[in-house]
């Protein structure tokens, strides 16, 4: 169900070109109770202890029976009509986790990074670099597994930064696909590794993902598929043969954002989680299954607690996460679904570092970001013939490309340490205690100087 009513947009954290110093446009905040005196569809989420059936639930509530409408299945969300001042009322009752008005969700377009690519050819399939780790990289932690390593000479400044830990310096003849990037090809690629992109969709036939990518929901009936190559670019950098931090995961699209023409409702939009989560219930019956992470390249501001009862649900559940900080040079707790990590504690809040190891400008920050990982002039999948696009390659620029770092990262590691495949608040200790101080003229205000660095 749709509400016209534009009260609490939720945000893509859109790529920003690299000089871009304005901010990406305010959702319209209203506090929960201002509004209408007319009904409207709002959601309720209950808290776990509650088990009475939803109609008594409802009569308590002092409302007329309705219809039940089950908006999740995994936590017990649910659509009531109901006027603002009921919604405000009922929001402060003990057995309700959270209440918020189900509002069309509007996205504004892409941004591109403006990063040229002209000189760059997509990379090639990597080749054997036996014996040369050491000098590549000079890392202590590699040279220990130096026997055990591939090593890539055609990879992103992104890739480079990663694994090496240390600042890159750029390539002097202006070559954005010759860095270096090492890896150990029996974990860091993730194999078998479920991965869940909520975000406008996934490219799946693009031959850079191998048949690996699936779609299991997307909000839009009529438009499935990727259209403005945001998601694409995303999962690219998750798990792409070529731009790929773990490069052999199972890329699953959850598509909650659209074109300009269409936009979710926020029920439908929290139906995209409750679908990721029931997938990775079942998918842990299996024997074959390894571990799920959902990366979320989105978000927005107030008014969205019912997703962070989704939220807690897959923490419980197991399930890796990782989110945008955002782009709006702001306090990043003042979004969401960033700002629940000072609630759900597994959950890894993400900002955006440059080639020169700087806060990029359009970052947020602050005590909600609990590391930063490059994101600035991110190359990686663009659908075909999409514009700005050469070579099958395309430039962002925006927290939304340093998470999907993070998301690759954990792929490797939930194979190299197996105990912590479904322990997600061990393995963001896991992950933070691998950063790397040394953020360029490092503010405390700001967040941890914390770099994500994969130690091999």
């Amino acid at each position: 169900m749709k509400s016209q009513l534009l009260l609490q947009p939720l945000i893509l954290l859109l790529s920003l070109p690299s000089a871009l110093s304005a901010t990406l446009p305010r959702s319209v905040e209203k506090p929960l109770g201002v509004g209408s005196a007319k009904e409207q569809n709002y959601i309720i989420a209950l808290k776990t202890t509650e088990k009475r059936p939803w109609a008594e639930i409802v009569k308590s509530f002092g409302q007329p029976s309705q219809p039940e409408n089950v908006i999740t299945k995994t936590v017990r969300i649910y659509g009531l009509k109901l006027t603002a001042a009921d919604a405000l009322k009922i929001s402060k009752l003990p057995f309700v986790a959270g209440v918020a008005l189900d509002s069309e969700i509007h996205v504004p377009g892409d941004k591109l990074s403006e990063l040229d690519l002209d000189a760059d050819e997509a990379p090639s399939e990597e080749e054997e670099a036996a014996n040369h780790a050491r000098d590549l990289i000079p890392s202590p932690a590699i040279v220990a597994r130096a026997n055990a390593l591939k090593v890539r000479k055609d990879a992103t400044w992104a890739m480079q930064r990663i694994s090496s830990g240390v600042k890159v310096e750029k390539n002097p003849k202006g070559k954005n696909t010759k860095y270096t990037y090492s890896y150990d090809p029996k974990t860091d690629t993730g194999a078998g590794v479920d991965v869940y992109v909520v975000d406008g969709g996934i490219d799946m036939k693009n031959s850079q993902f191998g048949g690996r990518a699936k779609q299991i929901y997307s909000f839009s009936r009529t438009r499935p598929q990727d259209v403005k190559g945001h998601g694409t670019h995303v999962a690219g950098i998750i798990g792409s043969k070529s731009f790929g931090i773990a490069k052999n995961v199972n890329l699953i699209s959850i598509k909650v954002t659209g074109a300009s023409d269409q936009w979710p409702s926020l029920s439908e939009i929290l139906a995209g989680y409750d679908t990721a989560i029931e997938n990775h219930m079942n998918r842990k019956k299996d024997p074959k299954f390894v571990a799920s992470i959902i990366n979320m390249s989105n978000g927005g501001g107030a008014g969205l607690e019912p997703l962070k009862a989704l939220l807690a649900k897959a923490e419980s559940e197991g399930m890796h996460m990782v989110a945008a900080a955002g782009n709006e040079r702001r306090d990043a707790c003042f979004g969401y679904p960033a700002g629940f990590n000072q609630e759900v504690k597994s959950l890894i809040t993400v900002g955006n570092i440059d080639i020169n190891d700087e806060l990029e400008v359009s970052s947020n920050f602050g005590k909600c970001v609990d590391i930063f990982a490059p994101g600035t002039d991110i190359i990686s999948v663009a659908l075909p013939k999409a514009p700005g696009s050469k070579k099958g390659m395309i430039a962002m620029t925006g927290t939304s490309m340093s998470t999907p770092m993070v998301a690759g990262v954990i792929a490797g590691q939930v194979l190299k340490h197996p105990e912590l495949r479904n322990d997600p608040l061990a393995m963001k200790k896991h992950i933070l205690g691998m950063a790397k101080s040394g953020i360029h003229n490092y503010n405390p205000s700001k967040g941890p100087d914390r770099i994500l660095f994969r130690s091999n």
